[in-house]
């Protein structure tokens, strides 16, 4: 199975949620909220941690939610590119984060695309991101802050 993934709300908006679906054959949501953002934002940037690379790794912990438990029923996964030159950065991480987990995954079965607005992956982000759905993950400071390292 491929499924592409789309992000709704930019994670360094801090002003709205954010939303990591994807979406073909099967689907799944999870839901950043933004005051979530934005208490993570403020204690990873009082431990001294760069507030660009906050939004990388908070991206790819969100990516982390959405896959650990699906990854291996996935063949391909399509990521839409996000943070265009940092897509390398995000998959390191987002391998890592798994491995930790115990889940290992070939390198080469997360790849990096631009998903249009005609795909599945980027309608059910925007219904949920909009409040027409709800997540199946909704994340809390803690969940996010515990793949920092921190808490």
């Amino acid at each position: 199975m491929q499924v592409e993934i789309d992000q709704s709300g930019k994670i360094g908006n801090t002003g709205q949620d954010t939303v990591v679906a994807y979406s073909n054959a099967d689907s799944f949501c999870v839901l950043i909220p933004r005051q979530v953002k934005r208490e993570c934002l403020r204690y990873l940037r009082s431990q001294g941690v760069a507030v660009n690379t906050i939004y990388y790794r908070m991206f790819g912990i969100g990516l982390f939610y959405l896959l650990r438990e699906r990854i291996d029923k996935i063949d391909l996964t399509l990521i839409d590119v996000e943070y265009p030159g940092h897509e390398a950065a995000i998959r390191r991480y987002l391998l890592n984060l798994l491995r930790r987990d115990r889940i290992v995954v070939q390198p080469d079965k997360i790849r990096f695309s631009f998903i249009g607005k005609k795909s599945n992956a980027h309608k059910l982000g925007l219904e949920t991101f909009q409040g027409k759905r709800r997540a199946d993950v909704t994340l809390t400071a803690g969940d996010i802050l515990k793949q920092f390292g921190e808490k």
